[in-house]
């Protein structure tokens, strides 16, 4: 079996059971549009090294308007990726969510991801910077 065809799988298999879409554009394709309306359709067809996949991927932050929020997440939860074309204030993780979709689309499997945890006073929260 292809690694397509597994994908489709999985896919089918998460939008079938309502498992929510934190990795996933859902099915009308609304995050996939709208980034569309950013870089053009066919973006994620080109090869692409990861400076230039990191530069599209600012493009789409700015074209989607999307900013940091500070806060505690667990008070508020979270975004699903296609609700962050209406709800542009997300927590960090919600971005490194986006950050991972996009660079799937454009077939770039690692990046280098690094986090602040927690520390002396204990208020400090969780925080993930993604770089590719």
């Amino acid at each position: 079996m292809s690694t397509n065809a597994i994908e489709g799988e999985v896919k089918a298999y998460i939008y079938a059971n309502n498992i929510p879409l934190v990795w996933l554009d859902d099915q009308q394709g609304t995050l996939m549009k709208a980034i569309n309306e950013i870089l053009g359709e066919g973006w994620n067809e080109q090869k692409v090294n990861e400076d230039k996949a990191k530069e599209m991927f600012h493009n789409v932050m700015r074209g989607l308007e999307i900013y940091d929020l500070p806060g505690d997440p667990f008070i508020t939860g979270y975004y699903q990726l296609p609700e962050l074309i209406e709800n542009p204030f997300v927590y960090c993780f919600e971005t490194a969510e986006l950050y991972f979709w996009f660079l799937s689309e454009l077939r770039i499997n690692s990046v280098v991801v690094r986090t602040a945890l927690p520390n002396d006073p204990p208020e400090y929260l969780l925080h993930l910077e993604v770089t590719s």
